[in-house]
């Protein structure tokens, strides 16, 4: 006789609150000539690395995620009306990033030396999960919960009885969250009064599904 069985897919979901902040940054320098643009872009670091020095962190805290250099064309009107591609030189791109244990000081340090810093970068702030294996065991939990409420309703409502699990299948692959993200202007000037605030805690979902014998 064929086994008989019963598939249910649970859904789990979960939320911490976050412990860890992490600063992306993006510096960008133009200059007709390239070697000046590059000179430019290594001034500018260089400032970003001194202002953060002051509080405390090292040069290699501050970590590049990309750096690109393109030439820069404008669409201009010749004489005849016809619009040409003019040569304006050279744009250094250069996006950074380093990051802190969750503390609403040092995030205020954080913003008033960044806005204060002669580089001018433009920043923003991401609340984030040191450590997402936690939130995975929490959302897991709640999928197989979920799962087997779910095959005890419908095993009860079709009159038969649960038995042991034949199989479990789950997708292995990182959980993928949204970080909590607050853009800041980098023109503005910031007080470490306004850092006190509360982020959202970070929320996430996966599934699990799960095969039951029917006894």
């Amino acid at each position: 006789m064929k086994q008989r069985t019963i598939t249910v897919k649970g859904t789990g979901q979960a939320s911490l609150p976050p412990d860890y902040i992490e600063i992306p940054l993006y510096l960008e320098s133009r200059d007709e000539q390239y070697d000046q643009a590059i000179e430019l872009a290594s001034q500018k670091l260089e400032e970003l690395q001194h202002c953060l020095e002051e509080i405390g962190f090292k040069k290699e805290d501050l970590k590049t995620s990309s750096f690109t250099v393109d030439t820069d064309y404008e669409q201009v009107k010749d004489e005849e009306g016809n619009y040409v591609r003019v040569f304006r030189g050279y744009i250094v791109r250069h996006r950074l990033t380093f990051g802190f244990d969750f503390n609403h000081e040092k995030l205020g340090e954080v913003i008033q030396v960044i806005s204060n810093c002669p580089a001018h970068p433009e920043f923003s702030i991401q609340y984030q999960l040191k450590n997402e294996s936690a939130l995975k065991s929490l959302i897991l939990q709640d999928a197989v919960k979920q799962a087997t409420e779910q095959a005890n309703v419908l095993a009860q409502a079709a009159g038969v009885t649960l038995g042991p699990i034949q199989a479990i299948d789950y997708d292995w692959s990182t959980i993928s969250y949204q970080p909590r993200e607050l853009l800041l202007s980098e023109s503005a000037n910031y007080s470490m009064a306004m850092i006190d605030l509360q982020p959202q805690d970070i929320s996430a979902t996966d599934y699990v599904t799960i095969v039951w014998e029917l006894i």
